[in-house]
């Protein structure tokens, strides 16, 4: 058991920089034709528009397996973001 967890405190393996919160989307395509947005060193999936030709959508990353990290996007503009990303 390690030090910090014999105190009780909590771990948190990646907290996101101010530079990482500020990096700019870029929208593009996937090899397969699908829409991608690229935030950082990180890329998104679209997971759900809330409507149909609702230009409000929800992004997941890439690597979901294992990260919970998601962007809300209205138009092309990020509006919420929500989870830390836990890889590289």
């Amino acid at each position: 058991m390690t030090e910090r967890a014999r105190r009780g405190r909590s771990f948190v393996r990646h907290v996101p920089k101010r530079q990482e919160m500020l990096a700019v989307a870029v929208f593009m395509e996937s090899l397969r034709g699908t829409v991608v947005l690229q935030v950082g060193k990180y890329r998104y999936y679209k997971h759900s528009a809330y409507k149909k030709n609702e230009v409000k959508c929800l992004w997941v990353c890439k690597k979901n397996s294992v990260c919970r990290a998601s962007v809300m996007t209205i138009g092309r503009e990020i509006v919420t973001s929500k989870g830390a990303h836990n890889h590289d």
